[in-house]
């Protein structure tokens, strides 16, 4: 009886505790999960515009004088970024003047999923702005949503963290509160039967579920009044 007690009252508050973290937390975690995902590539791809812009101000100066050997130099120590595949600069007439690509044995299949960010650079001289060509960078995409994907899941690891602290502080709870003072319950009824004298349940809370040890201890008490008086009758 005990045991059945036991994992009665712990599978069922389990179950609810399942069940209410399922059905609520649920499609709660998926739209987050896909809403940082997205979020964070949006960040992501923002910096790489940032980056974008940066260098395009920066070459500027170089192509306006024709200084090529400085543009290719500028170029490979953009192309030291990780997550860029290629580095291409053109002059005004479109013409290659530098083309920095990554040689991985990925590269075929990183080239289908790149993502190319262009740029036109102009040169401000006397207040008026020239085109002296265009900056094409070409970044990693599965570099980008890798990244993503690892804030997610850092974002979940803390979630699911969070929500299993919340089921074991619930399940210590469940324990202490109510599958406790139930134990005891039994533990009082079953001494009682085994030795034929009235067992108190030690256990003492203000609270709704320890009203019912009370209720039981004051039942014990009254059945040894009745006993008692049953007793003396019986003698006189």
């Amino acid at each position: 009886m005990l045991r059945l007690i036991k994992n009665s009252t712990q599978r069922k508050f389990l179950a609810i505790m399942f069940a209410a973290l399922i059905a609520v937390n649920g499609p709660l975690l998926i739209t987050f999960f896909v809403m940082t995902k997205n979020s964070v590539e949006r960040e992501m791809i923002a910096k790489k515009r940032v980056l974008l812009d940066a260098n395009s101000k920066a070459l500027s100066k170089a192509l306006w004088d024709f200084d090529y050997d400085n543009l290719r130099k500028w170029a490979g120590a953009i192309a030291n970024d990780r997550d860029i595949f290629s580095i291409e600069i053109l002059d005004d007439n479109d013409k290659s003047l530098a083309l920095i690509t990554r040689e991985d044995s990925e590269k075929s299949v990183l080239n289908r999923e790149n993502a190319l960010f262009s740029k036109e650079i102009t040169h401000r001289v006397d207040g008026v702005e020239h085109s002296v060509g265009t900056l094409r960078i070409r970044f990693m995409s599965n570099h980008i949503s890798n990244a993503a994907v690892r804030e997610v899941v850092k974002s979940a690891i803390l979630f699911v963290v969070s929500t299993i602290s919340v089921l074991v502080a619930a399940l210590i709870a469940n324990r202490f509160m109510i599958t406790r003072p139930l134990l005891r319950l039994n533990a009082a009824i079953e001494a009682t039967q085994r030795s034929g004298t009235r067992k108190k349940v030690d256990w003492d809370s203000s609270d709704e579920l320890g009203r019912v040890p009370t209720a039981f201890n004051e039942m014990q008490d009254r059945l040894d009044q009745d006993e008692a008086q049953l007793i003396r009758a019986h003698r006189r």
